[in-house]
């Protein structure tokens, strides 16, 4: 057992700065390349390629089943890689890959699908994009839906744009109908154009982390840094006022409809029961809302669906506390007990992980006033 947890895509993922999932790809990817395309690894050895343009070529034509159509593939594409720049390959690849096999490109299109998702990618002026991969036709079907119903309001007197309606519209589905109006706020000024028989949304919460001082810097009017929003980052004053007085009206005007918005005072953790191995409902969610994430180095799991677990053991004298806790996957809870390796805590709130290869990762106190967690650790050599 213990030699299935020594992974080393957990420990690779970590040196290459990446996420795990994306490790063990590389990792399979890797082994393609040795076991199944020698020529397209002498050409990476000898600078004729890029590991971009080999990985691209690996894994294009891994939807070749026959070892000679494999084969010759390779040697076509590598033969026009020489006569030709890189941006293409991909093309080029997917190419001789179809043409030597009918199925190639259903194929590639199968695991395209079983590889969807939907990503978010943070930018730095208090936006995001939200990226969404489907199926082609699905998703022109869903920009032709959009694009039809942001023209109807264009036809109706609307005056945003194209993109912004879209945007909107698209934001209006996805998310619960509510009166997102602040008090004071007009109808026409408010998003309720957007609500017809077409919006259907679910329930989703996202929880915004700030100090006691955060939040009493915006009761007081005076300038303040604001706070962090899961999974996205820090945001700005205007930002929280905004959204906590958007969440305020409809508590207290929208009798029991949930809000989207959760807040948490990440510098007031709960006294607890320090003695008791299990911690209370109030620790728990603390440590949760705290981490936000499994907090083994890179591990993006999020804290909802980690185990809460001490970084001094129970039976060694650790105390069920907010300071001694933190939120560990299920499978990096079992990395820490069997796999090998070494757990320390350091008196700044950071904590160390050792390896059993003998490197080291740090990471930072869990609390951090106000910024994300880190998507990788930073590691030294043992």
């Amino acid at each position: 057992m213990a030699g299935d947890l020594r992974s080393p895509a957990d420990e690779l993922a970590l040196v290459w700065q990446m996420h795990k999932g994306a490790a063990m790809a590389r990792i399979h990817t890797s082994c393609e390349l040795v076991h199944n395309f020698p020529a397209t690894l002498r050409a990476l050895e000898e600078g004729q390629l890029t590991e971009r343009a080999a990985f691209t070529i690996v894994r294009e034509l891994s939807v070749l089943e026959d070892p000679e159509e494999m084969r010759a593939a390779e040697t076509a594409v590598l033969e026009w890689a020489g006569k030709h720049p890189l941006q293409k390959i991909k093309q080029e690849a997917q190419h001789e890959a179809a043409r030597r096999s009918p199925d190639a490109r259903s194929k590639s299109h199968a695991r395209a699908m079983d590889e969807r998702s939907v990503r978010i990618f943070p930018n730095s002026d208090g936006t995001a994009e939200l990226i969404h991969t489907q199926d082609a036709l699905d998703a022109g079907a869903v920009m032709n839906s959009l694009t039809r119903a942001a023209a109807n309001r264009r036809r109706h007197g609307d005056p945003r744009s194209m993109d912004q309606l879209r945007a909107d519209i698209a934001l209006a589905r996805l998310l619960r109908r509510t009166d997102t109006r602040a008090p004071g706020e007009s109808v026409d000024n408010a998003d309720t154009s957007l609500s017809d028989d077409s919006v259907v949304g679910a329930d989703a919460t996202v929880v915004i982390h700030a100090t006691g001082a955060e939040i009493r810097a915006l009761i007081d009017g005076v300038n303040g840094t604001g706070g962090t929003a899961e999974h996205y980052g820090p945001i700005p004053q205007e930002s929280l006022r905004k959204h906590l007085t958007r969440t305020l009206a409809q508590a207290l005007l929208g009798g029991a409809r949930r809000s989207r918005l959760g807040l948490r005072l990440s510098d007031e953790p709960p006294a607890g029961k320090p003695d008791r191995y299990t911690p209370d409902a109030a620790t728990d969610r603390f440590v949760r809302q705290r981490d936000r994430t499994c907090q083994f180095p890179g591990c993006n799991q999020p804290a909802e669906f980690a185990d809460v677990d001490h970084r001094i053991a129970f039976a060694e004298g650790g105390r069920t506390t907010t300071d001694n806790l933190h939120c560990l996957c299920r499978h990096h809870h079992r990395l820490k007990h069997e796999g090998g390796w070494v757990v320390t805590s350091n008196p700044d709130g950071s904590t160390t992980w050792a390896s059993p290869t003998g490197r080291r990762y740090h990471t930072p106190p869990p609390d951090r006033g106000g910024s994300d967690p880190p998507d990788t650790g930073q590691a030294e050599s043992g």
